[in-house]
């Protein structure tokens, strides 16, 4: 029994060092990126995403992490076994493409904002090696701009100029690196940008003399450039699916910010499109965006229509239900009694929510709008009794 025992146990401890030692080296994650923000991007919650491309054209995302309203700062967290750079987006308000580069074990720590929607190159408060790469980039923008400035106008003499001022920053570069990642860049750029005006020979002498400057570099190994594999085909359409989040998180944010005007005009219970400037010109309407499947979007009807009868000659309610099943949305105004409300439907006939309403922003439902006699927003997912509150405060009894 003892000997079983010991056997037993022996395997079980096989078994956690063989996990561990060819555990991936992806999950022991070796570059911390800390981000503090500024206020303007705290006001609503989002996410806020970590990848890069591993070898080749193989990309991996490292890390996501839900911001909450009012956060000050988020953290993310990567690997890499030599110098890279990592791209950070947030899929609502901030940074969309933001490059971060680290060395294996750096911690980088930088302030963003709204303001940096568009921002690649920035540098940070801490980060040594992040530094050292965007001034390397910045210092060439000026000679690429003029650069495009000669191509527009076909200007051959300043565009050779500008070719050759940058090719030999970027020899410079190889020559004179402070970190591999910098030479194989500059390598890539001459390759990538200059390979019409530079000879085969001459960069095929710079990669190989970067490769043999640093052999252990994972860029100097021949296997390093490949096509993507089936995960990596995965990897790279979830980024892609970030990137169209971020492109619609932008526009409901843009739609249904305070003061804008909404603009809907969708079918009723009977077929007939019906407009929010087709209703009755009350002072104020709500604008309510529900489902026959939601329970919490029904359990505040009670208290919606409260307010509506207090309210009738001030307050139209819109009531947008997203249901797919028609059948199902007029059996639930029938079951709570929500007759008096102007009931319209924001799925079509082909059982899709339609482009006006997933722009109010419906990744969660119940959601609302107050809108003022223009229709401009002035409140925005009032819950419980806030809606009476605000309109006691708005009319004034």
């Amino acid at each position: 029994m003892r000997k079983l025992l010991c056997n037993l146990l022996f395997i079980f401890l096989l078994l956690v060092l063989s996990a561990y030692s060819s555990g991936s080296k992806d999950e022991k994650k070796n570059v911390e990126i800390t981000l503090f923000l500024d206020k303007d991007m705290t006001e609503v919650g989002q996410n806020v995403f970590v990848w890069s491309f591993i070898s080749g054209n193989e990309q991996r995302i490292w890390d996501s992490v839900y911001v909450a309203p009012h956060s000050d700062s988020v953290t993310l967290r990567a690997y890499t076994p030599a110098g890279n750079y990592f791209k950070v987006i947030f899929d609502k308000i901030g940074p969309s493409s933001l490059n971060v580069y680290a060395n294996p074990g750096d911690r980088v720590k930088m302030r963003v904002g709204s303001r940096d929607r568009n921002t690649v190159f920035k540098k940070a408060e801490e980060g040594d090696f992040h530094n050292d790469c965007v001034e390397s980039i910045l210092s060439k923008r000026p000679d690429w701009i003029k650069k495009h400035e000669a191509d527009e106008l076909e200007n051959e003499d300043s565009i050779c100029y500008y070719n050759r001022k940058l090719i030999e920053a970027y020899k410079d570069e190889i020559y004179h690196a402070k970190s591999p990642y910098l030479a194989f860049s500059g390598v890539g750029m001459i390759d990538m940008y200059f390979e019409d005006i530079v000879t085969s020979d001459s960069i095929r002498y710079f990669k190989n003399y970067v490769m043999e400057r640093y052999p252990d570099d994972p860029r100097a190994q021949s296997d390093y450039a490949h096509d993507p594999s089936p995960e990596g085909l995965v990897q790279a359409n979830k980024i892609k699916e970030i990137n169209m989040r971020r492109n619609i998180n932008e526009n409901v944010l843009r739609n249904t910010k305070l003061g804008n005007r909404l603009k809907l005009a969708l079918r009723n219970v009977d077929g007939k499109v019906v407009s929010l400037d087709d209703l009755p010109d009350t002072a104020y309407m709500y604008v309510d965006i529900w489902a026959s499947w939601c329970g919490p979007c029904r359990r505040q009807f009670p208290t919606i229509k409260k307010v509506h009868e207090k309210y009738a000659g001030s307050l139209t309610v819109y009531a947008i239900s997203i249901d797919l099943n028609h059948t199902l949305w007029k059996e639930a105004i029938a079951k709570d009694g929500t007759e008096d409300f102007v009931h319209v439907t924001g799925a079509n006939n082909l059982r899709e929510v339609v482009p006006e309403v997933r722009l109010l922003g419906i990744e969660r439902i119940p959601r609302n709008f107050l809108l003022d006699k223009q229709k401009k927003i002035i409140a925005v997912d009032l819950t419980g009794d806030e809606l009476m509150q605000r309109m006691d405060s708005l009319v004034g009894k």
